[in-house]
């Protein structure tokens, strides 16, 4: 969250993405650390990835690290039900991350484009991901990892409230494949005690 504060005036596109994987990691996070309490109420467990739905993967912490390293955001809001919740709802987390990450974005709308229209959008991109991070954060992750009053303000991290899990999740991202999935192996062994 501290690279986030840092970074998001002088590189607004890419803490934009980094807040995008902040957000899914944080979903997958407490899918992993709440397995055996999830239910069909809450949950979508008919969602599958992996080869399995998800109902099936929460018996085994090895086998929902596999479905969550395959399961993408868009399936990860299926399992929330975020739409459900919101029908009216407009903005998908995963929409607008995909508008952002994929080089289709750059290349019709960007290249072309002066610094100060560059800049203007990623604002506008990054006013998003915000939105999104700090609603997720408040409906889905059951935790406030940040708080803020204004979406345009700087994002800060609220220490009586930051649980440990989601900062060591964005510690050692490390990325493979042409669709750039995350291991997460190496950063969520402590969430299975």
């Amino acid at each position: 969250m501290k690279a986030i504060s840092e970074l998001q005036v002088k590189f607004p596109y890419a803490v934009t993405l980094l807040i995008y994987t902040v957000l899914e990691r944080c979903l997958k996070l407490y899918l992993l650390k709440n397995r055996k309490t999830l239910t069909e109420h809450q949950f979508n467990l008919k969602v599958t990835a992996n080869n399995m739905k998800l109902k099936q993967a929460v018996r085994t912490h090895k086998d929902l690290i596999g479905f969550l390293t395959d399961c993408t955001l868009s399936k990860l809001e299926d399992i929330y039900k975020i739409y459900k919740k919101d029908p009216h709802r407009k903005d998908k987390y995963s929409t607008c991350r995909n508008d952002v990450i994929h080089s289709k974005l750059f290349f019709r709308q960007q290249l072309g484009s002066d610094y100060s229209s560059r800049n203007k959008q990623n604002r506008g991109y990054l006013k998003d991901a915000k939105k999104h991070l700090i609603e997720a954060s408040e409906k889905y992750f059951r935790e406030k990892i940040i708080t803020q009053s204004d979406v345009s303000s700087t994002m800060k991290l609220s220490e009586s409230q930051a649980p440990a899990v989601p900062q060591r999740a964005i510690q050692g991202a490390e990325t493979h494949g042409r669709w750039g999935r995350y291991d997460l192996k190496a950063n969520l062994s402590a969430a299975q005690q």
